[in-house]
């Protein structure tokens, strides 16, 4: 049985490109070493890739998502996508060095109504003259005008005029002289034009659907908007939804579309694709537009506003995948080079736009989004800049006030006399993506391995659950026994409940199935869940290739439903579909568990603590590998679990770090696997049982779990371990009530 739910147009790159190449070759450069924050040195990312940043770094505010540079060149500022309110960041030239200002969005205001720009909106930013930065807000529809010095709310502007509601403003352009302020709207799916002495919207042109990202020509006679056709519908979740830019007139009194231009790729295996724009450029003579699902940026002939060639961007010898996700860019007319952000290789590609050539990359930060020339240097906005880091000490989470660049993202300052050591730059980059063959050949796999499961819970890390192990059956594991709130030792706070006060419980196991899985199997102690990972693309890569499959548990119902009814659900159904019948188990099969999420206490219900939910969790997964290890599919089986993030706890290595179990008769026993990987690891090894090719170039390249096998197989069944019933009793456990 097979269930694909409609996915994006971008996705059709990643499932039209995967295939067969020699994947086990490439793996993730750090080996063995945690992720290592080190600001201006090399850097080693959560997943085992590593950073070498050309030029200097500066810390800017939650991930930047593109630049504006003042005429003067004296100051850079950056619109950073913050977690609730977006912030600007303003660099100014204080000789050879840059000194930082942060502001946040609204300063000290109360403007009526709260911005709701979500994390990873893109949203603009210009400067007018060198004092004055307009940058739009997002999904309040509203933007920004302030001192560049200061950070002072100077004005705002709403593009909610004239029966226009939920407005949500994104790239912006700006004509100084004719007090123009050009606003994506894409919720409204226009170019509105606002007038910057009036504050009033004058004209509102249609743009097509989802539009986000506006360039003005350089006499600023036109504007470009890039978007999408069409509404994605059931034809965009099969590759149909094509990027389309739209050409505005502005030289009259009023603005008016001249053209809409379709923008498709084809691939180098005879393949087209489509998929949405990611990054917009305009110059005297072409128009560069990045599509990030296909990896290619588009160029336009401004004379003839038609299509006139492509730039595709690839890896040598990786040429089938996809994965390096062009974004923001910039032009040098001087050396005629185009500049391209590679947000998913943390690089810059520097092209030879007359050939359509890559001549090289340079080695950026985490994510690069946007790059700006001016003055002899490139600007980079690199929107994880350098990582995280830990989140807690052995001892105890940090305090807030250790906390203050916890996470931004950083702007690099290159030199363009870089470009004389490009071929060695070049080399840096492969190398530190993993896009380099290892030397040896990748661990066996045991072959008689033919059924997977895949066990996806919710967000806690891994020193609150596995801190307190501190030996493995190959060795030391690296934890913190003080931050294993929900391990051996663990314990549930007191809480309050109407008028009734709960008692705190103190050193009991929270998670003994956890533990004992840990024990009995094999377990990774450097682990990073991948919250951004699609797995929509892993789900339409399967079925693509003929593997057979089948998900539960995703009702999206939270902690309001019990994870001993997924469990039972889960379990209820193999029986009747498959056990009973003796029909045969698809190839994969997934469930989602994700109540150690926790939620509000509902001792009514069973959950007398917020660690009840924890329990919850964890006894439906020690239910669901008992239940398995006593069928008889056991004998051919691995079950693969994870979380799905690790933004619910903390953590001394990294605060990405969480755990992965590995249970089947193949598992090693009580084996800490220590090598440095994540979501697109497991996803190899997947695969690699599965026998089918990699879906995109981070899995291809990343570490597998091949070393936490062996051939010499253990078929005994796992027993089921229970909780203190005042903790959590799976019998009371029931789903929560719906409100009146």
């Amino acid at each position: 049985m097979r269930f694909i739910p409609p996915a994006p147009a971008f996705l059709a790159a990643f499932l039209a490109f995967a295939l067969p190449c020699a994947a086990q070759d490439y793996t993730a450069p750090a080996g063995d070493r945690a992720p290592a924050k080190r600001l201006g040195a090399e850097s080693i990312l959560p997943g085992g890739r590593l950073l070498t940043p050309l030029g200097r770094q500066h810390v800017t505010g939650l991930l930047p998502l593109g630049i504006a540079i003042s005429p003067n060149g004296k100051r850079i500022a950056t619109v950073d996508g913050g977690a609730a309110l977006p912030s600007t960041t303003v660099f100014h030239h204080a000789g050879p060095s840059l000194r930082r200002d942060r502001f946040e969005a609204s300063p000290n205001e109360n403007l009526g109504e709260e911005p709701a720009g979500g994390r990873d909106d893109f949203r603009g930013v210009a400067f007018d003259g060198n004092n004055r930065i307009y940058i739009s807000e997002g999904r309040s529809g509203r933007i920004l005008l302030l001192n560049s010095g200061n950070g002072k709310l100077i004005r705002t502007y709403s593009l909610n005029q004239g029966g226009i509601r939920e407005s949500d403003s994104a790239g912006l352009a700006l004509d100084a002289k004719r007090k123009r302020l050009y606003v994506v709207d894409r919720v409204n799916h226009r170019m509105a034009v606002v007038d910057t002495g009036s504050g009033r919207v004058t004209h509102s042109v249609p743009v097509g659907h989802l539009p986000e990202r506006i360039s003005l020509s350089p006499d600023k006679q036109q504007a470009f908007v890039s978007g999408m056709e069409a509404p994605p519908d059931a034809k965009a979740s099969e590759g149909h939804a094509s990027s389309l830019l739209t050409v505005v007139d502005l030289a009259g009194g009023e603005p008016r579309t001249v053209r809409k231009v379709s923008i498709t790729t084809s691939s180098d295996v005879g393949i087209e694709t489509r998929g949405g724009p990611s990054g917009l450029l305009v110059t005297e003579d072409s128009v560069y537009v990045a599509t990030g699902a296909n990896d290619a940026v588009t160029v336009v002939d401004r004379g003839k506003l038609a299509m006139s060639g492509e730039i595709p961007l690839r890896i040598p010898d990786l040429e089938s995948l996809r994965g390096i996700l062009p974004m923001g860019m910039a032009f040098d007319a001087a050396a005629n080079r185009l500049y391209v952000a590679e947000a998913g290789i943390n690089a810059i590609a520097v092209i030879d736009p007359a050939q359509h050539k890559i001549l090289g990359h340079l080695p950026v930060g985490w994510f690069p989004t946007d790059v700006q020339i001016h003055g002899g240097n490139l600007y980079v906005a690199n929107a994880k800049g350098q990582g995280t880091g830990p989140n807690a000490t052995t001892e105890e989470a940090l305090p807030m006030g250790r906390l203050i660049d916890f996470g931004h993202g950083t702007l690099s300052v290159i030199p363009l006399a870089e470009m004389r050591s490009l071929e060695t730059h070049t080399a840096r980059v492969m190398a530190n993506n993993g896009f380099t063959k290892s030397e040896g050949s990748a661990l066996p796999i045991p072959t008689a391995i033919r059924n997977l499961v895949i066990i996806l819970k919710g967000n806690r890390s891994y020193d609150e659950v596995f801190g307190d192990i501190e030996q493995a059956a190959n060795g030391p594991v690296n934890g913190a026994p003080a931050l294993a709130r929900f391990g051996n030792l663990g314990y549930a706070r007191q809480e309050r409940s109407g008028l009734i006060t709960r008692g705190e419980l103190k050193d009991l196991p929270i998670t003994p199935n956890h533990r004992a899985i840990a024990e009995r199997f094999a377990f990774s102690d450097n682990f990073y869940p991948d919250s951004e990972a699609d797995m929509d693309a892993f789900w339409h890569h399967l079925d693509r290739h003929g593997i057979s499959f089948r998900r539960f548990g995703e009702s999206g119902d939270g902690a309001n439903l019990p994870d001993q009814s997924r469990a039972g659900e889960f379990i209820a159904a193999l029986e009747e579909a498959y056990r009973k019948p003796g029909n045969e188990l698809p190839r994969l099969l997934s469930i989602h568990l994700p109540n150690d999420r926790m939620a509000p206490p509902r001792p009514e219900d069973g959950y007398p603590y917020r660690a009840s939910f924890v329990a919850d969790n964890d006894i439906a997964l020690g239910k669901i590998v008992e239940y398995l290890s006593k069928s008889p599919w056991w004998r051919n089986m691995t079950i693969l679990i994870s979380e799905e993030d690790a933004r619910g706890g903390v953590d001394h290595v990294d605060s990405h770090r969480s755990f992965l179990l590995i249970a089947g008769p193949y598992a090693r026993r009580n084996y800490a696997s220590h090598r440095n990987t994540g979501t697109p690891g497991w996803i190899k090894t997947a695969l690699r049982i599965l026998g089918i090719p990699p879906l995109n170039l981070r899995d291809a390249s990343a570490a597998d779990l091949s070393d936490c096998f062996t051939n010499s197989p253990d078929f005994r069944p796992y027993d089921l371990r229970l909780v203190r019933k005042e903790l959590f009793d799976p019998e009371k456990a029931r789903a929560a009530s719906a409100p009146n």
